[in-house]
């Protein structure tokens, strides 16, 4: 099982370094959350690579008129997931976060998924 989750972080990273853009930033980072649960694997070490690319999904789509709700859900659910098995966040981590919860509960404000994701995290920070 290891050795596809190795193969899909390859390629994720692959893709992402071929076209700095929110899709395949958001796709690495939703593997690299998984890998972070994964024995074996560095928690902190996938959680701060996951969430760096969340947020450089995020910096980008910015400038963008349409703005997708995945890389938003992508990093309250790893951060939520992280929290949850007993990691820590540095503080800038955890300031981008509260920033970012504000900023997805203005520009998504019926999204259940983000709502829902608003309520569990606030809970953890």
């Amino acid at each position: 099982m290891t050795e596809y989750l190795d193969s899909a972080v390859q390629n994720a990273r692959h893709a992402a370094s071929i076209e700095n853009h929110p899709l395949p930033l958001t796709t690495l980072s939703k593997i690299l959350f998984i890998q972070m649960v994964v024995p074996g694997y560095s928690r902190v070490g996938a959680f701060n690579e996951a969430f760096d690319c969340s947020d450089r999904a995020i910096k980008i789509e910015k400038s963008w008129a349409r703005k997708s709700v995945h890389p938003y859900v992508t990093m309250f659910r790893g951060a939520r997931e992280y929290l949850e098995r007993g990691g820590v966040m540095s503080s800038t981590q955890m300031q981008r976060v509260r920033d970012l919860l504000l900023e997805a509960e203005k520009l998504f404000p019926k999204d259940h998924e983000v709502g829902d994701n608003l309520r569990n995290l606030r809970a953890l920070i």
